[in-house]
């Protein structure tokens, strides 16, 4: 039998790629390692957040115990001791670098577009190369008739101090009725604060759209004296990805392909460096009763928000309304407590979660993919 020219070859180079190779580290020391990214180079203009009690240990992370939201006739700051943590892409992805250079033997490489992975006896064959295990995180193809969360933010630096001392989750817009309209604010230094606009929505716009939008925002605040340093962008799509039973044994698939993605609030990375930090190196992926309840109220939710857009600001509210810092952290996190999942349960109205059970939708809450 042939050997492999890699004895790991990585499909795409994400926060779940980096996040497991830097767990691992130690691990993958002495592997011949193949990184093949799509894209020209990293995708630096993103700040990653979500609720965790674990760290990503990378420089400029930022945790806060304390974060507001307000919307419908309220405005609460909340306090937790799950922290809401926040770590721009530029600092990880630096991280990852460092690794790069002390590691001769791991390869990376930019602009490699990748039609097909082959499985060929017990090796995969991919641009060419060989490899024993493959890693994959590419995004897998969805349905177009899904939900989506799409966002543009600003960064913007002010000559002075910056309004805020801690992050505001949800600004809920409840003029919005196509689905869910709320910006999104964090504070970054001293003097610089990202101003996020955010929808839920099956109808993306242009970039103008978010940029006036994100102006009227400001001003409304009465925030004057700043300057425009950064832009993020993105489409995450709201879906609940279930991977496929029966993958190849040396197969291995990363982040959003795992499984990982949170359908309800789009966040993913936390979950995945839990999935790293919790199977080893190997990657063994396993989803318990907890994620799959979790994952099955995050579907019905999805649905009442398809069949009921106009009323996304109003049940928004009513979550943070009705549930306390500790319950909402805990809920919005890589690994919710049963305690969150019930007490969830009991603020939503009933009567419109349970027709949506027995209705049915154009949308897709739910997919798998194949292999190859």
């Amino acid at each position: 039998m042939s050997t492999p020219d890699y004895d790991f070859c990585f499909l795409g180079c994400g926060a779940s790629t980096v996040l497991h190779l830097l767990t691992h580290q130690k691990f993958f020391a002495d592997k011949r390692v193949l990184i093949l990214e799509s894209a020209p180079g990293y995708e630096l203009s993103r700040t990653f957040c979500s609720f965790s009690d674990l760290k990503l240990q990378v420089p400029g992370e930022m945790a806060f115990q304390s974060f507001r939201a307000s919307g419908i006739g309220f405005d609460r700051q909340f306090e937790s001791a799950k922290a809401y943590r926040c770590v721009e892409a530029r600092g990880l992805f630096a991280e990852f670098d460092k690794l790069l250079r002390h590691s001769p033997q791991m390869e990376l490489r930019f602009g490699q577009r990748i039609e097909r992975l082959e499985q060929r006896g017990e090796m995969f064959w991919v641009s060419g190369k060989s490899a024993q295990f493959v890693f994959d995180s590419r995004p897998p193809k969805l349905s177009q008739r899904l939900w989506r969360q799409h966002f543009v933010g600003w960064e913007i630096e002010f000559e002075n101090a910056q309004p805020l001392s801690a992050p505001v989750i949800m600004d809920i817009d409840s003029r919005f009725q196509e689905g869910l309209k709320f910006f999104y604010l964090i504070p970054k230094t001293d003097r610089r604060l990202l101003v996020e606009l955010t929808y839920f929505s099956e109808q993306i716009f242009d970039e103008a759209h978010y940029d006036a939008e994100i102006e009227k925002y400001i001003q409304s605040r009465g925030w004057k004296g700043y300057t425009i340093v950064g832009k993020e962008r993105g489409v995450i799509p709201l879906v609940s990805i279930v991977p496929p039973a029966n993958l190849p044994a040396h197969y291995r698939p990363l982040g959003v392909r795992a499984g990982n993605l949170r359908a309800s609030t789009g966040y993913s990375v936390w979950r995945s460096l839990a999935q790293s930090r919790g199977s080893g190196p190997l990657l063994v992926s396993t989803f318990d009763l907890r994620w799959r309840l979790v994952q099955a109220m995050d579907r019905v939710f999805l649905k009442v928000l398809q069949l009921n857009p106009h009323r996304a600001g109003e049940l928004f509210s009513r979550f943070f309304q009705g549930l306390e810092g500790e319950v909402i952290a805990s809920f919005m996190s890589e690994r919710p407590q049963w305690r969150a999942l019930l007490r969830v349960i009991f603020v939503m109205p009933k009567w419109v979660f349970v027709k949506a059970l027995f209705c049915k939708t154009p949308f897709t809450n739910k997919q798998s993919w194949r292999f190859g």
